[in-house]
């Protein structure tokens, strides 16, 4: 099923165990193999759009292509239109690949993870991956952001044109936040002041945007998972 809601967690961050159990966990999953459930939002001129696609590589069924359209402020997000609340542990899991890498004169911006707003522009509370050339330079980068304070971690990792795995593994105290990239942990954020605060939302999404240049850029998502703890 393209997506699915179902009780326990098999991933450490949920706080559930191989066994289902649907009054403390649930789980979230959009593998995109027919229509997206996982609600697009685009915004700007030239087309920019979400829609299913053509397998790159035979090892990753059902794909969404994103397209930011022909305007330097072009963006174009899938997310899912439920948020989790913060404050307890959570597992979130995605895979993309970027067509092409940002430049000079064709600059945008990737964010996968969990993020309070879900429309153009970047959300000053949430916990994600972040590649943005233009600022932090061709790695990717780890964040945790309160409306107050911002952790930020280089992962050390190169954003490059395949596909890549990225996993955050918030614990069940809400205490550590661990970001891996292609199954190896690149960094851990303990700076609690910095997580959302509980009860903020978490919206899960990927999302691109343009920043400079008006030819629309392409990335592929293959997934996105999140096992989140939940209270009956």
């Amino acid at each position: 099923m393209p997506l699915e809601i179902v009780g326990g967690s098999s991933g450490s961050g949920g706080g559930g165990s191989s066994a289902f159990d649907p009054t403390t966990t649930c789980r979230v999953y959009e593998d995109y193999l027919s229509v997206a459930v996982f609600t697009p939002f685009n915004s700007g001129a030239g087309a920019a759009q979400a829609q299913n696609a053509g397998q790159l590589t035979p090892d990753r069924p059902g794909q969404l292509r994103q397209l930011t359209g022909t305007t330097a402020t072009g963006v174009c997000n899938s997310y899912c239109i439920q948020p989790i609340e913060h404050g307890k542990g959570f597992t979130y899991k995605s895979a993309l690949l970027l067509l092409q890498l940002s430049t000079g004169s064709e600059e945008f911006e990737t964010i996968t993870g969990l993020v309070a707003d879900v429309v153009a522009g970047r959300s000053t509370n949430g916990i994600y991956f972040l590649y943005d050339r233009a600022v932090l330079g061709a790695n990717w980068h780890c964040v945790t952001d309160d409306d107050t304070g911002t952790t930020t971690t280089d992962s050390g990792v190169a954003a490059d044109t395949a596909f890549n795995d990225f996993e955050i593994v918030m614990s069940a105290g809400y205490d550590s936040c661990v970001f891996s990239i292609n199954g190896a942990v690149v960094a851990t954020h303990t700076t609690v002041a910095n997580f959302p605060d509980v009860n903020d939302r978490g919206y899960p999404q990927t999302k691109i945007q343009k920043s400079v240049g008006t030819t629309g850029v392409f990335q592929y998502i293959d997934y996105q998972l999140l096992d989140y703890t939940v209270d009956r």
